[in-house]
Parts: structure tokens; C-alpha cells; sequence
């Protein structure tokens, strides 16, 4: 399995005249580079070449990927962003000018790159740094995706992507339609890898980024109270609580053999065990002492959070897009004896949650229509009585 570590941003950025750059807060010298037209013994010679466009940076410059491949038969899981074969890999993020992104669109990226002066400011002929970036799946946890420029040699059992921190390097086109790329990038510690490619260039499309569905449902789900014997409530007073004058409460229903810890970061419960799960995060007014009765519906989220206009009472937060591990907002899961999540589990996207009470009783009665984001929806039906 491929290892991930995550490496800081660069402090500082330097193009290919400098000597010296700012890594992790240290000054470290960048040795001179030889003329790219020299080639060094150690220059890697790609047999495979692919590119794929990969969307508008800004309006006035796009973004693709071409990836140089040193041997042929190179497998890529795109679920796990892990390359499978022999050989190094080349994966060179290049800016260019706006084209459309289709594959007649490939000659865009003819031209020079260098070294980029701003990070957050690309422009035409520059090329992004190397870096790690998190995505969380439902079954895996947190992992690291590696994105920008970055060299990787797949040839031991475990590997790991080596950054661009400066370099430089040229796509041609040839009279006969293929292409020549070659030139030199510098990883985080300092150390060149020349490289060097003729021949076609392939279009691609399957190296989007990853993002695990949101629902893994594929039947309506049914649950009562025999089903999810225990009910458990969390309180949480928002950082804004005191002007919003509103509290979080976390409605666990779930199955005995689940267990609801304490808090593990961002006021979220810790939850293990195994068995199947709901959480409402119901909103209520500040120091309310229950759950009032009535009709509770959606709070959506924007962006990547919820629309505060409808963070008030009778509301319930819809589940976190793409939030697994640290989980936010309303979702249904099924836990494995691990404590890992199975291949049942759901973000509530939409519905109403009804909260009543019995004659002399202080347990709420729950019953919740909820569905999933798929098209078309599944539902999960809560009758908690």
C-alpha cells in the first residue's frame, strides 16, 4: 500500500535563477541547473505519455496534467489514487491558456514552463508545486491525494511522491503531430530528475479528483425502535450560541452493541462498536432542557457549511457532503465489529423529523422521512416509538 505523508506548503517560491529557497522555515541552497539541452546520464527516457485537463484555474488560464510514464503497463486505482506497475512517473501540472478541455484541445499545452513567483497566483507557462491534499472515505479514513508537479519511482513495495519545488521544462509538437516533452524538476529536498518523452500523447478522462459517494444505499431503509434499541442525546452550545441563542442536539439512535463516546474533536462524539446508526443533529433553542414537539425540517449546507438563516429552532442540519471521518450534520451509517464503516451508510440530504411524547413520559418519540442526495433517492424511515 502506498504511504502518504503530508509536506508543508513552500514558504517561499523562487524561479529558475535563484539559488536558495524557504523550505519549512529553513534557507536551503538549490544547486545551479546545467543547461536542459544537456542531457544527464540519469535523465529518465517515458515511453507513455497522457494528458487529461483538469478545469479553469481562473478566467483567463487553464489547468492540465500530463503524466510521462517510464515503462509501459502503468495501472492507476483511481479509488485509492495509487499507481499500480514498474518505473517512474512523471506528472507535470502545467497552466495554460483557456482552450475548452477536449481532446483536439491538447495542443494548448505546447509551450515553456517554469517555476511560478506566486502560489496562490498561477499564470500561463508556470507550473504548480508538488503537494498532498486530504480526502475522507467512508471506509479508508483520512488519506492524502497528491496533486501538482512530482516525480514518483514505483519500483519499491511502499512509495512516495517527491514534490517540485522549482524546475523547468518544454512541451513541442513535431511536424508529424506527436510531441516532445523534456526538462527538470527539483523536489523538496533538493534533488533534479531529468526527463525526457517523443511520441503521442494520449487524452484521458479518469484521473478526476476522487470523492467518495455520499450514499452507498441501494434499497430504502425501514428502522424502529427494536432495531435501534438505544437513545442517546449530546448537547452542544455553538461557538455562537450566545447570539444565535441556539444549541446542538445530537440524537443518537442506534443498536446496543454501538458505542457513543465522548467528544473527539470539534465537539463530535467518538462512535465504535458495531451496528447500525442514526444521528440527527437536531437545532434547539439555547438551555432548552428537551427536545420540544413538533416538526422539524432541513437546514441545508453551502458550500462548506450551513446557510445560518436556517439554523434556528425546528430545524435538523443536513449531513456534511464528503464528511465521513470527522462526520457533521444528520447521517445513517452501519458499523463493522472494527468500528469502520460498511457499505451501508447514507448523508440525510432532505426530509422532516417529528418529535412528540407519550402521556407522562420524558423519552421522545421519533419518527423522521428522510431520503439521500442519489437520483432517484432512497429513503430511510424512522418509526421510534
Amino acid at each position: 500500500m502506498k504511504v502518504r505523508y503530508a509536506l508543508f506548503i513552500l514558504a517561499a517560491l523562487v524561479s529558475l535563477a535563484c539559488s536558495k529557497i524557504v523550505y519549512q522555515d529553513k534557507v536551503v541552497t538549490v544547486p545551479v541547473y546545467p543547461d536542459l539541452e544537456g542531457e544527464a546520464p540519469d535523465t529518465i527516457v517515458a515511453s507513455v505519455a497522457k494528458v487529461q485537463y483538469y478545469g479553469a484555474y481562473s478566467e483567463k488560464v487553464d489547468r492540465w496534467y500530463l503524466t510521462l510514464f517510464e515503462k509501459d503497463g502503468v495501472e492507476y486505482i483511481h479509488e485509492d489514487d495509487q499507481y499500480i506497475g514498474k518505473g517512474n512517473v512523471i506528472v507535470l501540472c502545467m497552466q495554460t491558456s483557456i482552450s475548452g478541455g477536449a481532446e483536439k484541445d491538447i495542443p494548448v499545452i505546447v509551450g515553456s514552463y517554469a517555476t511560478p513567483s506566486s502560489y496562490s497566483d498561477l499564470q500561463i507557462g508556470q507550473f504548480e508545486f508538488g503537494y498532498d491534499y486530504p480526502y475522507d472515505h467512508p471506509y479508508k479514513g483520512i488519506r492524502y491525494a497528491t496533486y501538482g508537479t512530482y516525480v514518483l519511482d514505483l519500483e519499491p513495495p511502499e512509495y512516495i511522491p517527491l514534490h517540485a519545488a522549482d524546475g523547468a521544462f518544454e512541451v513541442k509538437r513535431l511536424e508529424n503531430g506527436e510531441y516532445e516533452v523534456s526538462g527538470v524538476i527539483v523536489d523538496t529536498r533538493c534533488l533534479k530528475h531529468y526527463f525526457k518523452y517523443a511520441g503521442p500523447i494520449k487524452g484521458v478522462t479518469e484521473w478526476d479528483y476522487y470523492l467518495a459517494p455520499n450514499s452507498a444505499l441501494i434499497k430504502d431503509v425501514s428502522l424502529t425502535r427494536q432495531q435501534l434499541p438505544s437513545l442517546q442525546m449530546r448537547r452542544t452550545e455553538l461557538p455562537f450560541g450566545s447570539s444565535k441563542n441556539i444549541d446542538i442536539v445530537r440524537l443518537y439512535l442506534s443498536e446496543e452493541s454501538v458505542i457513543i463516546g465522548t467528544n473527539s474533536g470539534y465537539n463530535m462524539e467518538s462512535v465504535s462498536g458495531s451496528g447500525a446508526v442514526v444521528v440527527l443533529e437536531m437545532v434547539v433553542q439555547h438551555g432548552q432542557a428537551n427536545l420540544p414537539s413538533g416538526e422539524y425540517s432541513i437546514a441545508p449546507t453551502v458550500g462548506g457549511g450551513y446557510d445560518g438563516s436556517m439554523l434556528t429552532p425546528f430545524h435538523f442540519k443536513e449531513g456534511m457532503p464528503h464528511r465521513f471521518t470527522n462526520r457533521e450534520g444528520s447521517w445513517y451509517f452501519n458499523l463493522a465489529q472494527n468500528g469502520h464503516w460498511t457499505g451501508d451508510y447514507a448523508q440525510v440530504h432532505d426530509g422532516k423529523v417529528t418529535i412528540s411524547y407519550e402521556q407522562g413520559s420524558d423519552t421522545p418519540v421519533v419518527h423522521a422521512e428522510l431520503v439521500d442526495d442519489q437520483s432517484p433517492a432512497h429513503k430511510i424511515i424512522i418509526d421510534w416509538k
